[in-house]
């Protein structure tokens, strides 16, 4: 039965930083049935866009962008902690960070899900019959959108302090374009339970997480994180609450428990 299953979900978290070493990318993990959430973040570390758990599930590979291999211990969700790194580097040079990405996807008997950051929605497609799609919107409430207004103001202001206004111009209006005239991206990440009763999805630009029942895709858990925020001079040096910025969930995989 769906309702018995129990398992936890690592997501890939960006951090606020991009810029290679300097960057703090984090996992997060989601527990159901308990509905608990842990999150770590990891200084050093750009951008982490997937997360591979070992067959033991005491280890996890952080995929990123600053070119490093990053082994992770989280055994205990509590403290994950990083156990080894090891840059590119020292394999092969590499002079476009973006090459150091990792992206998946999975799908378990005859259906595909695609976590559709454009669109906003989990797209659940039957592979023997591509007729019977369904698109589901993975978002929070309209009050909760809201009151995430001057978190978007600040990202856009973030692009155009970063570039010159002409190319933060064109990469506004593509934002705009690609989400349907919003300035948020959507879900990256989707997985189903190891026991194929939910499907859990987490939403990048409305740092949102939520769980849908797989055989009807209605929504029965969603969840909005908190944001961070950096303090330096302290450790850790971040702060979770309501300002702040998201914590960028990327891509995922799902243990059972």
């Amino acid at each position: 039965m769906a309702n018995d299953e129990r398992f936890s979900s690592y997501m890939a978290l960006d951090g606020p930083h991009l810029d290679g070493l300097i960057g703090s990318a984090g996992v997060l993990r989601f527990d159901w049935p308990e509905k608990k959430t842990y999150i770590q973040h990891f200084e050093g570390i750009s951008a982490a866009h997937n997360v591979s758990i070992a067959h033991n599930g005491q280890l996890a590979l952080l995929g990123n962008f600053s070119q490093q291999i990053v082994l992770l211990d989280i055994s205990d969700p509590k403290n994950m902690r990083m156990v080894a790194r090891q840059s590119t580097m020292y394999f092969e040079e590499c002079a476009y960070r973006l090459r150091s990405n990792t992206h998946h996807l999975w799908y378990p008997d005859n259906h595909l899900y695609i976590a559709s950051g454009g669109s906003h929605a989990v797209v659940d497609i039957p592979l023997d019959t591509f007729d019977k799609a369904r698109v589901v919107r993975t978002m929070p409430s309209a009050l909760n959108r809201f009151l995430q207004w001057p978190k978007r103001g600040r990202n856009v202001l973030g692009a155009f302090s970063r570039r010159s206004v002409p190319s933060s111009t064109h990469f506004v209006l593509q934002t705009l374009q690609v989400t349907g005239g919003r300035l948020a991206d959507g879900v990256y990440s989707t997985r189903v339970s190891p026991g194929g009763g939910y499907v859990v999805a987490g939403s990048r630009g409305y740092n949102y997480l939520a769980v849908f029942r797989r055989d009807t895709m209605k929504k029965i858990y969603g969840k909005v994180l908190p944001f961070r925020r950096d303090v330096y001079g302290k450790s850790p040096h971040y702060r979770f609450g309501w300002r702040g910025h998201h914590l960028g969930i990327h891509h995922s995989e799902i243990v059972g428990r």
